[in-house]
């Protein structure tokens, strides 16, 4: 996108697609995680709030998203606006986000893949998506060359994944089971 162009003008089509598809399906992964802490007999532990985690930084990076299959910036110049407006304002405003966005979401998806990581040790789990986040988080390399959208569905992959894992407690009661892994529809043919 060029500096300073309105985003309501710019989005292509296929653009405010994935961001609709992608606004539906978090809360959706959000709620069965919800319905599995609160079933849950005891308070569940570090790998169910880790999810959480995962949930909020997906949340916050979905709106800030660059453009169709934008890479990682890795300019310093947003990194320093942030700082600046922490320093001498005490706090960020969405606008203030948006202005940031390129360093802001590659911030909040490598959180997103370090939690994914750790919240997999934790609970045990192993898989093909689970293996990819954690490749992200030990190449910085490999991290820069993918797109933030194409980061940004394999994080909500593996958070599905890492919410099913969860002991289901209301479902051994009730004998239902629940889908968690909605699809997820990459429009970002240059993303591997």
């Amino acid at each position: 996108m060029k500096k300073g162009s309105d985003p309501s003008t710019t989005m292509t089509p296929a653009d405010l697609a994935w961001l609709v598809r992608n606004r539906a399906a978090l809360p959706a992964v959000a709620l069965e995680l919800r319905r599995r802490w609160s079933g849950h007999p005891t308070e569940p532990g570090e790998g169910a709030q880790g999810l959480v985690g995962i949930a909020f930084v997906l949340w916050r990076a979905l709106p800030l998203m660059p453009l169709g299959s934008a890479r990682p910036s890795r300019s310093a110049d947003h990194a320093t606006q942030l700082l600046y407006e922490v320093i001498a304002h005490n706090r960020v405003t969405y606008a203030e986000e948006f202005k940031c966005r390129d360093w802001l979401v590659g911030f909040y998806l490598n959180l997103a893949e370090e939690r994914v990581a750790g919240v997999a040790d934790i609970l045990h789990v192993n898989d093909p998506k689970i293996d990819y986040a954690k490749h992200c988080v030990a190449n910085a390399s490999f991290r820069h060359s993918l797109s933030y959208r194409k980061r940004w569905e394999n994080s909500l992959q593996c958070l599905c994944i890492l919410v099913t894992a969860l002991p289901d407690s209301s479902a051994e009661v009730t004998g239902q089971t629940t889908q968690t892994n909605p699809p997820i529809h990459s429009t970002d043919s240059a993303g591997a």
